[in-house]
């Protein structure tokens, strides 16, 4: 059992894990490619024809409003988690780190958690006429910050979707949801459903003495 006096950072997915909806999926049907083109990248991806990075790259390709437009449609159909600051400031006082690490924009992340005392990580993107170019920070990779987390510390993991997966073999304990808990119960993956971060807090005080 996983002990609060153990060192513990925390780390949590941000489309669709702190958010309600997945700003990239948004994005992509309401003033890109539309949902059939996010399909057949979709299927691309899974036939492993493209990777995961080369699959945001192209839906994002298709995107071709400004910065200021996307913002405000992204505040007006997309929401926090209303249990996500608590959450953190909860962590905070226990003595427990929270990052946000997503495959996502960097500048939606900020435009949303920018202004919580949260650290973040994402990857930016350059908003061209011509479509949105997304660009890796290897820097924000799930993989490399929890690989570097996991040689100092146990790794509690929240998320929700295939951006989300490569994260597994570095994780000790994972709350799931959707598309990544559907992936775990296909692979026999322990984990811990959840729906909010007010539940996730309920499971680490009631099973592992936060």
């Amino acid at each position: 059992m996983m002990k609060s006096q153990m060192n513990i950072e925390i780390f949590t997915d941000f489309d669709g894990t702190v958010t309600d909806r997945d700003s990239i999926v948004f994005l992509t049907q309401e003033f890109g490619g539309g949902e059939e083109y996010r399909q057949q990248a979709l299927s691309r991806y899974r036939n492993s024809e493209i990777d995961l990075f080369e699959l945001i790259q192209e839906e994002l390709a298709t995107v071709k409003i400004s910065w200021d437009e996307a913002a405000k449609a992204l505040r007006e159909n997309i929401s926090v988690d209303p249990y996500f600051v608590p959450f953190v400031q909860w962590c905070s006082h226990s003595g427990y780190p929270v990052s946000v690490v997503s495959s996502g924009i960097l500048q939606v992340v900020s435009l949303f958690i920018g202004d919580e005392d949260v650290s973040y990580h994402a990857h930016p993107v350059e908003m061209k006429e011509s479509g949105w170019l997304y660009q890796k920070d290897e820097r924000a990779d799930k993989v490399n910050l929890l690989r570097a987390a996991k040689v100092r510390c146990k790794v509690i993991y929240i998320g929700d979707g295939i951006s989300d997966i490569s994260a597994v073999p570095y994780v000790d304990l994972l709350f799931a949801k959707n598309r990544l808990a559907d992936y775990c119960q296909e692979q026999a993956i322990p984990f811990f459903s959840f729906r909010n971060f007010q539940e996730v807090q309920e499971i680490l005080i009631r099973h592992f003495n936060f």
